[in-house]
């Protein structure tokens, strides 16, 4: 097995570990509180392990985001709901 192999399966392993089901909240958490669904919780993880960066869309936690901040500023100049609305739609057809 590879070095770098061998670091990634322990890494995977160690964030298994710590994760825990939050009952009130109904989602699983990593020990610092942050959801292990949310794409960036996970990502910013591995970039601090592995190094590099994250990038994604728009948002109060990720405000160097270059995606989605094109549509946000159209979104909130004229009838924000549709514009989004409309956009997020086309992301999945």
């Amino acid at each position: 097995m590879s070095v770098l192999r061998q670091r990634i399966e322990e890494f995977v392993a160690s964030l298994i570990a710590e994760e825990t089901y939050d009952e009130d909240e109904e989602i699983w958490v990593f020990a610092d509180g942050r959801a292990c669904a949310v794409c960036t919780s996970s990502a910013r993880r591995i970039a601090r392990e592995f190094g590099g960066d994250v990038f994604g869309y728009l948002s109060k936690m990720n405000p160097a985001a270059e995606i989605g901040a094109a549509r946000s500023v159209a979104a909130t100049t004229s009838r924000s709901s549709q514009a989004v609305g409309s956009w997020t739609t086309g992301l999945f057809t």
